[in-house]
């Protein structure tokens, strides 16, 4: 994508590269991403595959009719489905998998499809249905803003592997997508999701309609300032009342992704600033909403807000996307929720977006590792060790085929947590007791920084893996491999990097409790290494499994009592090891429930799992070992001892 220039002449979007239209070269304000320069940019990125506004299409037949015979123990009245009428899964299809995106608009209002009927432990697909069933009995894809939110039980069969390949939470077919066409979806569209479960009693109608019902604006998280990084109670931006009800905005926030585009109608950008006599430090932030077009009194979209994109951040990779440089000079804003409560209220989106940027980082491991076992079956190199063919695609090398089993059983691990920690989601809201929903809610905060360190850290190295699988053409930029290290590498940067995960992990989530829910965790994957002991091919998995999570409890033991410099120098490598041992209690819950099947990638279930403890959790201890000797002279060790 060709970025902005403070200077030189003017750019249109006519040429395949350019994703800038500066009306005026000379005013930065001008500058803007366009439709075609967006679309331009993906094709040339993403080999011809591009997000774009697709026409709405009318959701999927719902009504109910009054011709179907009522089921038994239904109640009087209650709607029935004709599933005859019933169009079927589009992602249960015969052929290759479709994304989401080619089918519906990521703009349109919010449906539920049938997928199947849930009995006992098991899903009957749509298509093999018959006659009538009550809605209560089915379960949906919640599809809000083009992006499938599926039932918890539908979760838990695809965590363990009994409905098909598992797609990745919250979005369909994520890991078909090219990068920069997920990327591009997930952060445009991800604001506004997290923004329906802010405090909106001050928010216009119109603003609550279009980031969270109808999908059809976008949002925008507009935290970072240069000198506010990661330390927030440094930010400067100002909030001043307006004598009118609302406040004005002035100051600059970087790093700001979708910060102004012409994809949607209006864009909400949520925003922290200090208003007048605010308390110094993070206890005087608050949130504000403002919107990129000022709403008119019709309701509609009208007069452009005080606010600019005053240049494009010039990036690694996802080049899918504009990363803005915003300033507001005057901006009218609404306050969000209660003043002073901002940083709370924008933790609310924070927490989902991190779930959803570990989402990220499986979803470009996985388009990495698709690309790299294709490469690995053309390529022919040397002779196979096990058939003799001479030369031989590189895939029959050893090295090579453990390289890809490990990455698949890696990325398998963490698509499994970042489900877990959505069903846990759900549970939290909806189960039927307050115990469940609170012991749900306590792992759910529990697993959050796991889900986003761990699985982004997975994306990063299974990009890596591919790449090097591709040899000296994978450093090589028509082949592809480059462009997935390069979008998966901000994944553990930013929605707070993967170092401050991991103090929230260590400094926060475990001690919330005194470490219960971690220890509850624990237990039950303990109990899960003792059923693995009794299962043919899997006692070693077993015996794996259950000295990592003796690791894990000895690990959790030392972070909690020794809190300060050492509970802190050790707080990514117990990330990791939780990420670790977490994982490998997932491929092991896999390789059970796939026991029995004959497909072959349920088949190969059991192979991952061995693979995974042999490799993976075999180091468990000796992690252990490291988090509990964080060397104590590091606070006396200076940076010039680091330049020798």
């Amino acid at each position: 994508m060709a970025d902005e220039q403070d200077e030189g002449p003017s750019m249109t979007s006519s040429a395949a590269g350019d994703a800038l239209e500066a009306r005026n070269p000379i005013d930065p304000r001008s500058a803007r991403l366009t439709r075609r320069g967006l679309i331009a940019a993906a094709a040339a990125s993403a080999g011809g595959v591009v997000l774009a506004r697709l026409p709405a299409q009318a959701p999927a037949a719902q009504g109910a009719p009054t011709s179907p015979p009522q089921p038994a123990g239904a109640p009087p009245g209650a709607p029935v489905y004709d599933l005859a009428s019933v169009p079927p899964d589009p992602t249960r299809a015969p052929g290759p998998p479709t994304s989401a995106l080619g089918a519906r608009s990521p703009f349109e209002t919010p449906a539920r499809t049938p997928v199947g009927l849930v009995t006992g432990s098991s899903l009957t697909p749509l298509q093999q249905l018959s006659g009538t069933v009550t809605p209560s009995d089915l379960v949906f894809e919640r599809h809000h803003a083009g992006v499938a939110l599926i039932d918890p039980a539908r979760y838990e069969l695809m965590i363990h592997g009994l409905v098909d390949r598992p797609t990745v939470f919250s979005l369909d077919d994520l890991h078909h997508l090219p990068s920069v066409s997920r990327t591009v979806f997930l952060e445009c569209s991800g604001n506004g999701r997290g923004a329906y479960r802010t405090p909106k009693r001050e928010m216009t109608p119109q603003a609550i309609d279009g980031l969270t019902s109808s999908g059809e604006w976008t949002g925008v998280m507009a935290l970072t300032e240069p000198q506010a990084g990661t330390d927030l109670a440094l930010l400067t931006t100002r909030a001043e009342p307006d004598g009118a009800g609302g406040w004005r905005l002035t100051g600059e926030k970087i790093f700001i992704t979708w910060g102004d585009h012409d994809m949607a109608e209006n864009i909400c950008h949520l925003v922290l600033a200090r208003a007048p006599d605010a308390p110094a430090g993070v206890k005087g932030i608050s949130l504000f909403l403002a919107s990129k077009q000022l709403i008119d009194e019709a309701g509609e979209p009208g007069d452009r807000n005080a606010f600019h994109p005053a240049a494009i951040e010039h990036k690694m990779g996802i080049n899918g996307s504009p990363t803005c440089v915003m300033r507001y000079e005057g901006a009218h804003a609404e306050l969000v929720g209660k003043l002073h409560q901002g940083l709370a209220h924008m933790f609310v989106m924070m927490n989902a977006a991190r779930l959803e940027v570990g989402v990220q980082g499986v979803g470009v491991a996985e388009r990495a590792l698709q690309q790299g076992i294709a490469y690995a079956q053309e390529r022919p190199q040397g002779r196979s060790v096990w058939t003799g063919q001479e030369p031989a695609p590189i895939y029959d090398h050893p090295d090579i085929r453990r390289t890809l089993m490990l990455a698949r059983a890696k990325i398998d691990a963490a698509r499994g947590l970042c489900l877990t920690v959505g069903v846990l989601h759900d549970l939290a809201e909806t189960a039927s007791t307050e115990e469940v929903r609170a012991a749900a809610r306590a792992r759910e905060e529990l697993l959050v920084p796991i889900a986003k360190a761990w699985s982004t850290d997975i994306g990063v190295e299974v990009a890596s893996a591919a790449l090097q699988t591709h040899g000296g053409a994978g450093y090589i930029e028509e082949t592809g491999a480059a462009q997935h290290y390069r979008d998966a590498r901000i994944a553990p940067i930013y929605e707070g990097t993967n170092g401050v995960q991991g103090i929230d992990l260590s400094g926060r989530k475990l001690r919330i409790d005194k470490g219960a829910a971690m220890r509850a965790l624990c237990a039950e994957m303990a109990a899960a290494a003792e059923e693995l002991a009794v299962h043919d091919g899997l006692a070693p998995v077993g015996r794996r499994l259950a000295t990592g999570v003796a690791a894990l409890e000895r690990a959790t033991d030392f972070q909690l009592t020794h809190p300060g410099a050492e509970s802190l120098t050790s707080a990514t490598p117990y990330l990791q090891l939780a990420g670790e041992v977490i994982g490998g209690w997932v491929l092991a819950r896999q390789a059970l429930a796939a026991q029995g099947q004959d497909a072959p990638w349920l088949k190969a279930k059991a192979s991952l799992a061995r693979l995974y403890a042999s490799q993976v959790l075999s180091h468990a201890p000796g992690l252990a070992d490291a988090i509990a000797d964080p060397l104590p002279e590091l606070g006396e060790i200076a940076a010039d001892a680091l330049l020798s």
